[in-house]
């Protein structure tokens, strides 16, 4: 990629039985199989589809189940990766099924409905379950909150002082830890900076409001932009 920080080459790699495993599965379905793309890339893209990182760099977080991958980026452009396992939202799950011994299904629903209220000292962002309930989602989440906030926090610490022209001015959430309730808040609090859930406008003026989803589909949008851009 070339900008206005000059010119940097960023190397992605994958397994050749994955490659191929994936080629040969869309030639059965009768699809053509033009580009592989990496999740760094689509996540510098969707930041720039939802008008973020223009100006200013941002922390892009992709809050996934089994690991957490963080790019910081600028006007549609990769500036720097780190993934990690640590803080992944699996771990996060699972242990509140052991503890409170729920089905996955169940608490993906407590984290959607109540979230991080009592993480962040509030009530349930999006319904009035007694705070019990949350506290006992603290408490199960605690573990996991800490080692996601570590590893953030050595990843912008490094970042300040190898690349301090790079610094993130703000967060942006995608994956599904961006579903949720109290996510952004809480790393707002956090980091203090202000962080929010990505957002896609076409589709929130589409629909009124923003599907529930949407910061799962980032990736997907980003990546089917490339057709876009060709056509």
């Amino acid at each position: 990629t070339a900008g206005a920080r000059g010119r940097a080459l960023h190397v992605l790699s994958t397994s050749r039985r994955l490659t191929t495993e994936l080629t040969q599965k869309h030639r059965a379905a009768g699809w053509t199989c033009v580009t592989l793309d990496g999740l760094p890339s689509a996540l510098a893209r969707a930041a720039a589809l939802g008008g973020y990182a223009q100006a200013a760099p941002a922390a892009v977080i992709d809050w996934g189940w089994s690991r957490v991958t963080l790019c910081m980026v600028q006007g549609g452009q990769t500036l720097f990766v780190r993934s990690f396992h640590r803080g992944a939202l699996g771990v996060m799950v699972d242990s509140i099924c052991q503890e409170l011994r729920l089905k996955r299904q169940e608490v993906r629903e407590l984290l959607t409905n109540v979230g991080l209220a009592a993480s962040i000292g509030g009530e349930s962002a999006r319904s009035s379950t007694p705070s019990k309930t949350a506290s006992a989602i603290a408490r199960c989440a605690r573990q996991t909150l800490s080692d996601l906030e570590s590893e953030v926090a050595r990843t912008l610490d490094f970042v300040q002082a190898r690349h301090r022209e790079i610094f993130p001015q703000q967060v942006v959430l995608l994956g599904g830890g961006a579903m949720i309730a109290g996510a952004a808040e809480w790393f707002t609090k956090t980091f203090d900076r202000p962080a929010e859930i990505w957002n896609y406008p076409h589709v929130a003026h589409a629909n009124t409001s923003s599907p529930r989803c949407l910061p799962l589909l980032g990736p997907a949008i980003a990546l089917s932009a490339l057709a876009w851009e060709r056509s």
